[in-house]
């Protein structure tokens, strides 16, 4: 077996957060992250889980369930760490995953 794409969820502050997701570059759009995404879905169930993506991911990552929201509606350690990567340059936003929002 070979891996082509990762997905990697962590539990920090006791709150899931799904923390990367990579593709093999030479086997980028191919649909391979969307079938991990669509695991990602089934794997997660009924929990809510929280991300920084790129800004430009925002419509992938609501795919399945995804919303963009506030900082301030954010655990402050996520706020801290959106804060840190914008302060780096970075193009990143915060979503969350809550059921009753799907």
């Amino acid at each position: 077996a070979e891996v082509v794409g990762a997905v990697r969820l962590a539990v920090e502050n006791g709150v899931i957060v799904l923390r990367g997701m990579r593709v093999r570059e030479d086997l980028r759009h191919r649909g391979i992250g969307r079938k991990l995404l669509g695991r990602l879905d089934d794997a997660m169930g009924k929990a809510t889980c929280w991300c920084i993506p790129y800004g430009w991911l925002t419509d992938f990552y609501a795919t399945i369930g995804f919303k963009v929201v506030d900082v301030g509606d954010a655990p402050a350690f996520l706020a801290e760490r959106h804060m840190r990567y914008v302060q780096q340059g970075m193009n990143v936003v915060i979503m969350v995953r809550r059921p009753a929002l799907r």
